[in-house]
């Protein structure tokens, strides 16, 4: 019977006893079939079924032996339950009596159980009692007191012990155990003692005779490797990295084993390229050639660092050497050309396999999918799940999934939808995974009532959504500017069992600002005082602010930026910033234009800077824009300079709404001085900044200025939209004398439908 067949040896017993309860005057049942069941139950880490057993042996009479209570402690130990570990042992005290000491095997085994559970200091108390009892602990009692100190940190106490047990000559067939080594040099590691680490591990290299068939003639670099990912799993990839260097101190040439432990510390800790530039120096620096293992570890690095030329270099090295890249390796370097946005490298890659004898399996295609994916070629990625059917590979939930999400971030509302009904006819059941990018592609390509729809589908089908799923769904009415569609779902929260956070709110409130529903923000954002756990943060009153301006509720944005200057004074994350005063400014200049507005923006400009806030481009942009739009043209020059002087670079924004205001009132020097400004700063490269020096020119009628920007626009391969050049030609141009052929130039400069431009101002 095989050892984890613990419900076999269970039944077995059972039947033992009911046959020994039928015929008492024969009972075969012993403490030896006893203790076999419990070791069986050991061995499969079965720790409650291992103490029924004890108490059923108890119950008929037979007294436990030290191999049965310590079998128990090492099922106790082995799933970390030290406390009943202990109960064990105290009650093997309490059977052999006073003045009698308890067996080594019983307190070994509650060595190791408290030394499972981290718990050190019980470790210690009980080696310490074997001592005294005057026995020599076995080499199992010091490996596991060793590996608890080692998991504490206790390097010193690791030493002490490693030379206790030295001195005790602990020893398995006249040789110190390899096991107990080895977890020592482990613990040192742990605890940061390297140079202990490889001191221990030389002298016992150097105690052996030559061609030594003893055990410990099995140490050797296996132990240094172990310590080196024994520090990766407890998040110290340094310490890995350490013992590399330690090891070339003390002239110990590093293994391929070694090399790899470290790239697996940290690539487990997500120190990608520092995993990637050892097997550089495995291969340069010792001319090792790693095995396709190490490769593998390494590729995945350079993939997860966005390494993908590295990535394609190892894996021409592996063929180079010998070695044959499995399905494995090819995902790991697809990834890696996923990542850096370079799909055709990923579609080559599939190609590749196929060339050299590598059928590319589903996660293959997976990793192509979400590669093209990254770089919004959604058409590629749905395309891949037909090769796949094509091919014979049946298509689960992750394939499903990574073409939806492809779809999503094109913003492909219609086609994720339609993914996510074809799974279903495949009989491939969604999860909120699905969902999540179904949603959010809906949202984006502005189908909000879809969104709706699959919310309620998951809801129907058993899936509970989740927080993602419910700030997708509320984003999805923000956009579409459903304001009171998103509050809606909002509220519904709760009884699905999905707590609101702040960020959930925000997004609300994000749906308000929309909207321009100021008031019904002011409302939500109080609310949000309610709920326990949920307090308004900052992005909070920016948007609640953003939204009376575009209300044209400047007073009510005015009045909660007071309201989070008091609340400032109890909840200092609450301190007015620039982000604040820039949505304070903004309010300003969303609403109606008035001298009031321009004079409050030049308040809140004073205010803020009194306060010792450093401004940024947003706010002195707003205060620029309500002095422009009030007709307060020096206003709005000397908030420009404002702008200048605090070191802020102006842009295009900052011209555009000044410029006309100039022009009305025909004051074409100061006009023609901003122009060589936006020149000089090298802001004239977009579309809007060429449009607003055309229309300052136009305006003020230097047509040889406006045919050479437009010229200079053409050269550069600089398109304007259809909308805004015929907005500048019926303002500036047309009708008037000596501009047929600014007319004609801007007419060639203009994007032609579906032209690579128009899809990229899109």
């Amino acid at each position: 019977m095989r050892p984890t067949d613990w419900r076999g040896v269970l039944r077995e017993l059972q039947i033992a006893e009911e046959a020994s309860d039928a015929q008492p005057s024969e009972s075969r049942i012993t403490t030896f079939m006893y203790a076999s069941c419990i070791s069986r139950m050991a061995k499969a880490r079965r720790w409650e079924e291992a103490l029924d057993i004890l108490q059923r042996m108890r119950a008929r009479g037979l007294q436990p032996n030290s191999y049965c209570v310590s079998s128990a402690i090492k099922a106790c130990g082995s799933k970390k339950r030290w406390r009943e570990a202990l109960e064990l042992l105290e009650r093997r005290r309490e059977d052999l009596g006073e003045g009698s000491p308890v067996d080594e095997y019983s307190l070994s085994a509650a060595i190791y159980a408290c030394g499972n559970s981290g718990e050190t200091g019980k470790v210690l108390e009980l080696l310490e009692e074997l001592k005294v009892g005057g026995k020599t602990p076995h080499p199992f009692s010091y490996t596991a007191a060793i590996s608890a100190c080692g998991d504490s940190g206790m390097g010193d106490k690791v030493m002490q012990l490693f030379e206790d047990m030295r001195q005790a000559r602990v020893r398995t067939d006249g040789f110190i155990d390899v096991y107990c080594v080895k977890t020592t040099i482990t613990a040192l590691a742990k605890s940061g003692k390297w140079k202990q680490a490889l001191k221990i591990y030389l002298e016992m290299l150097d105690a052996l005779p030559a061609n030594s068939d003893a055990p410990e003639a099995n140490l050797n670099l296996d132990a240094l490797r172990d310590a080196s990912l024994a520090c990766g799993r407890a998040g110290d990839w340094k310490a890995s990295l350490k013992l590399l260097d330690e090891m070339r101190a003390v002239a110990i040439t590093p293994e391929s084993g070694c090399y790899k432990a470290a790239m697996q510390s940290c690539v487990r800790n997500k120190q990608w390229e520092r995993a990637t530039s050892l097997i550089d120096e495995m291969t340069l620096t010792y001319g090792m050639v790693p095995d396709l293992e190490t490769y593998q570890v390494a590729i995945s690095a350079a993939g997860c660092a966005s390494l993908w030329p590295k990535a394609t270099k190892m894996l021409r090295q592996m063929r180079q050497n010998g070695l044959q890249p499995d399905p494995k390796t090819y995902s790991a370097v697809i990834t890696a050309s996923g990542k850096a946005k370079k799909w055709e490298e990923s579609l080559r890659l599939l190609d590749d396999m196929r060339e050299v004898g590598v059928e590319p399996n589903c996660h293959n295609f997976n990793a192509a999918i979400a590669s093209c994916g990254v770089a919004r070629q959604w058409q590629r990625a749905v395309g891949l799940l037909g090769e796949m059917k094509g091919g014979g590979l049946e298509l689960g939930l992750s394939s499903y999934n990574a073409a939806i999400l492809a779809c999503a971030t094109s913003a492909r509302g219609v086609e994720a939808s339609a993914l996510l009904g074809e799974m279903r006819a495949a009989g491939v059941e969604p999860n909120a995974a699905t969902y999540l990018p179904v949603i959010t592609a809906c949202g984006k390509a502005g189908m909000w009532e879809q969104s709706l729809v699959h919310l309620r589908e998951m809801t129907a089908q058993g899936l509970a959504p989740n927080s993602p799923i419910y700030t997708a769904v509320i984003t999805a009415c923000g956009h579409a500017k459903e304001w009171e569609k998103a509050l809606e779902i909002l509220a519904e929260m709760p009884a699905a069992g999905v707590k609101a956070s702040v960020y959930h709110y925000n997004t609300a409130l994000d749906a308000c600002d929309r909207a321009a529903q100021g008031e019904a923000a002011v409302v939500l954002l109080h609310d949000m005082d309610g709920p326990p756990g949920v307090s308004p943060n900052p992005s909070s009153y920016q948007s609640a602010m953003s939204a009376c301006g575009s209300e044209g509720r400047v007073d009510l944005a005015l009045e909660l930026l007071e309201e989070v200057k008091a609340a400032s004074t109890t909840r200092p994350e609450l301190a007015p910033s620039s982000k604040l005063y820039a949505s304070a400014l903004q309010a300003c200049v969303s609403s109606p234009p008035d001298g009031s507005n321009a004079r409050k923006a030049k308040e809140l400009l004073e205010e803020a800077r009194g306060a010792g806030i450093a401004l940024n481009w947003r706010s002195y942009n707003c205060a620029i824009i309500a002095a422009a739009k009030a007709g307060e043209v020096d206003e709005a020059l000397a908030r420009l300079a404002e702008m200048k002087d605090a070191g802020l670079t102006p842009n295009v924004m900052s011209y555009s709404w000044i410029l006309p205001a100039l022009a009305s009132r025909e004051l074409w020097e100061e006009s023609l001085a901003l122009v060589e400004e936006i020149k000089g700063y090298g802001l004239l490269r977009t579309p809007f900044a060429y449009s607003v020096v055309v229309a300052a020119h136009s305006a003020a009628g230097r047509w040889e200025e406006v045919c050479g920007v437009l010229e200079d626009m053409i050269a550069a391969g600089v398109a304007m939209k259809a909308g805004v050049a015929g907005k500048v030609a019926s303002e500036t141009m047309t009708g008037r004398e000596g501009a047929e052929r600014a007319l004609e130039l801007l007419e060639r400069g203009v994007e032609a439908p579906g032209s690579d431009a128009s899809a990229a101002s899109a």
